[in-house]
């Protein structure tokens, strides 16, 4: 068959019907690792994923050939492999694809020796002394962390050993994970490839570290990256950049929190080499220096920093909605927390004027005594440029606020009035204005209120009192809700 399928090519030459190109033989195997690397690029997003791009420098022979791809992540996504020759010099094309990750662990060790004679360094007791003996043994079974010997003529499950010698590591078995390729390269030379792929184990998150001044009018800004490499290989100055936004995934996410305690010393903040660069509807933070994360490393980055930004300081208190269907608390009044927050807004007049990405802001004052104190810490969801930001920092100590309700009545088929009386006393040593924030369901009107009130919502009422240090100031309101 093969003589007359080789008859009938040279027949059709010869009568110049087509022209059979020359077969490309299988050439020889290629193994490339790390020390090819001409470029690698690193992206992380903030839900356990990276996307990994290098180059590689790799000969390759004429032919079809068998390329081993090492030190590649362990974690990666084997359907997510793409692989491309950067020149265009000849073809080349990747004809098959398999990603080798059953790594050397002593259990796949035992399992893969199987049916084969290892070396046992048995614990003998000898004359009355304990002595280590190698002897031959045959592995007939191993599962569950058990395995069973033959042992001479003898089935043993547990023997006295001290080690477990192999003669060799069995086939198909790595020491570490890699990419099998089957190529087809037309062209017998050094050529470049770039491989990308996307892996889990990597995450970072934003860090806000907010030194306030003795006023409490200006803060400092620094943002600090938190990022973690698990993915199971390092990466060695690597071009990075940190993806913030919200990408449609399928599966679920793992993040994972840092403790960072950032601008907690006396240096100026200094501005990081970091562009904020706008892909798609997220935004991109890309380093202009090399940076090397390695294996199982937490690393933070500076990201951003500002000086002097405005700050906005509130006192607020928020009611509860099923103030106004019921009696509450008769007789009793109600202590209400005071929050404190702190507000500014993303703007360069601002100091800032940058995407901020969704990150955990952490707030300090410097004690002249004890330096640098934590006052609170709070969520910051994505911020683009132009936008306030409102930071939860605690309860006020010095500002007591308490509820008593002094009226209520069902004046018509689920219509209700209630009346509220919020005694406020100022106990610091500065006037304040304190924001009640009453959420209100239903169709609802303000009957009177001793202090000015707007509507700040469709189902919420904003009322603003003043009180000087020292003093009392008291609210006293009416409200009818229709159901």
């Amino acid at each position: 068959m093969n003589d007359w399928l080789r008859l009938l090519g040279v027949g059709m030459l010869c009568a110049g019907i087509g022209r059979i190109p020359a077969p490309l033989v299988l050439a020889q195997d290629v193994a490339t690792t790390q020390n090819d690397r001409q470029r690698i690029t690193l992206t992380i997003y903030g839900n356990d994923l990276g996307l990994v791009r290098e180059i590689r420098r790799v000969r390759l022979p004429r032919g079809i050939a068998r390329v081993r791809v090492h030190d590649v992540a362990s974690t990666l996504d084997p359907a997510t492999i793409s692989v491309m020759a950067r020149d265009s010099r000849a073809a080349f094309a990747v004809l098959e694809q398999a990603y080798a990750y059953d790594v050397l662990k002593p259990d796949r060790l035992l399992e893969r020796s199987v049916g084969k004679e290892l070396t046992l360094v048995r614990r003998l007791m000898v004359n009355g002394a304990e002595q280590l003996v190698p002897v031959k043994a045959l592995l007939l079974a191993y599962r569950d962390g058990q395995a069973v010997w033959k042992i001479g003529d003898e089935i043993v499950i547990q023997p006295a050993i001290a080690e477990i010698r192999f003669p060799s590591i069995p086939e198909g078995l790595m020491v570490q994970p890699a990419l099998l390729w089957t190529v087809r390269n037309e062209a017998g030379s050094e050529r470049e490839l770039e491989v990308s792929y996307l892996a889990r184990g990597f995450s970072w998150e934003a860090h806000y570290a907010m030194m306030v001044d003795d006023a409490e009018r200006m803060a400092d800004l620094s943002v600090w990256a938190t990022v973690t490499n698990q993915s199971g290989i390092a990466f060695r100055n690597a071009e990075l950049r940190l993806m913030a936004g919200e990408i449609q995934r399928v599966g679920p996410s793992r993040p994972r929190e840092v403790e960072l305690y950032a601008l907690a010393r006396k240096e100026p903040v200094q501005a990081p080499d970091v562009q904020p660069q706008d892909v798609f509807e997220y935004h991109l933070y890309a380093f202009d220096r090399p940076v090397t994360l390695e294996q199982n490393e937490t690393k933070q980055l500076a990201l951003v920093a500002a000086r002097n930004v405005s700050l906005r300081k509130e006192y607020v208190v928020t009611g509860q909605g099923y103030y106004y269907r019921q009696p509450v608390e008769p007789g009793q009044p109600i202590r209400e927390p005071v929050r404190v927050t702190l507000s500014f807004k993303n703007t360069q007049e601002h100091g800032l004027g940058l995407p901020l990405p969704a990150g955990t802001v952490r707030i300090y004052k410097r004690d002249p005594q004890a330096g640098p104190q934590l006052l609170g810490e709070d969520r910051l969801p994505h911020t683009p440029r132009e936008e306030w930001v409102r930071v939860n920092v605690g309860r006020a100590f010095d500002l007591v606020v308490e509820r008593r309700q002094t009226a209520f009545q069902r004046i018509g088929r689920d219509v209700y009035e209630s009346e509220y009386e919020l005694l406020v006393r100022n106990r610091k040593s500065e006037d304040i204005t304190l924001t009640v924030i009453e959420p209100v369901g239903g169709d609802w009107e303000v009957v009177h209120s001793t202090f000015p009130w707007e509507r700040s919502g469709a189902f919420a009422i904003r009322f603003t009192v003043p009180v000087a240090r020292g003093a009392e100031a008291k609210l006293v309101y009416r409200v009818r809700v229709r159901s």
